[in-house]
């Protein structure tokens, strides 16, 4: 709702603003803005006239002069609106994980803040609550770069959602095994709990197709690191192939093939995969997280 008001006020502002440097005649502008206010008044309907009254006053006083302060008022609200919903007593602790989860994704040091104020409330709960806990938390230190330095929480985790867990649990706990163990630089595990994930996701509907992408990359990187180029070459291929199954950026996948096929020295293949990247980097014409 928040950002749907927001969206709705800002287009009006945009139209105020021309009206308002457009149009030297004072009673010109006040009458365009009134019937634009008019029009606002039927798209609502509002039967409360107090409510339109106050949108009134919000628009032309606000909008017109303090667009930025809106702007960071709603940013705000909006934020406080997730926070809220991750701390809503209503929630049970596997719904606030899966928000903090999402967040996650895209700012991970901000959820590993969030999931730390969770830690009282999960220690009470049952095992499988807790262990989805520190599961989701070595999920986040992955995705912010937070190197392990041992492989403690990871066995134990795998022993218990061997057991315990669903099918999406274990394709993400031995995931994350294989995470654990390459940033421990021990490919062989790597290798073996990076498969075995892959044995749990493939053709299996219930999988996270991101993560299995996301294995076929990390094989990539871990076969090409210890100069098997052919295998590193399948699941350059295989990494291509979900990133157009979930309609992901597919610049990466490309580069891993193309730099797969030039280490086979096969250059006609590596510059086809080449040119595909930087088509795709041309069509997005975003080149801001390519610069390294």
């Amino acid at each position: 709702y928040i950002i749907l008001v927001f969206c709705i006020l800002y287009r009006f502002h945009k139209v105020f603003d021309y009206l308002y440097y457009e149009t030297n005649e004072k009673n010109i502008r006040e009458t365009s803005r009134n019937s634009l206010l008019r029009n606002l008044d039927d798209f609502f309907h509002f039967p409360n006239y107090f409510r339109i009254f106050a949108i009134r006053n919000v628009i032309k006083t606000t909008m017109s002069k303090y667009s930025s302060r809106c702007i960071c008022t709603l940013t705000t609200l909006l934020l406080l609106s997730c926070t809220n919903s991750c701390t809503n007593p209503n929630k049970s602790p596997l719904d606030k994980m899966e928000l903090i989860k999402e967040i996650g994704n895209e700012t991970p040091l901000k959820a590993l803040v969030m999931l730390d104020s969770l830690e009282f409330e999960i220690r009470d709960k049952n095992n499988y609550t807790q262990n989805k806990y520190d599961l989701l938390r070595i999920r986040l230190n992955d995705k912010a770069d937070n190197l392990p330095t041992s492989d403690n929480i990871i066995k134990r985790l795998m022993e218990y959602f061997e057991e315990e867990g669903s099918i999406p649990d274990k394709q993400e706990v031995y995931y994350y095994a294989g995470s654990t163990y390459r940033d421990l630089q021990d490919t062989p595990r790597a290798l073996e709990y990076f498969f075995k994930s892959l044995d749990y996701a493939i053709d299996n509907k219930e999988c996270d197709p991101i993560m299995l992408r996301n294995t076929y990359s990390n094989l990539n990187y871990l076969y090409y690191q210890v100069q098997n180029y052919t295998d590193a070459l399948k699941a350059a291929i295989k990494e291509l192939e979900y990133c157009k199954k979930t309609h992901s950026d597919d610049i990466v996948p490309y580069m891993h093939v193309g730099t797969s096929y030039l280490a086979l020295d096969s250059l006609q293949q590596a510059e086809a995969a080449f040119d595909s990247a930087y088509a795709h980097i041309v069509k997005s014409e975003d080149f801001s997280g390519l610069q390294n």
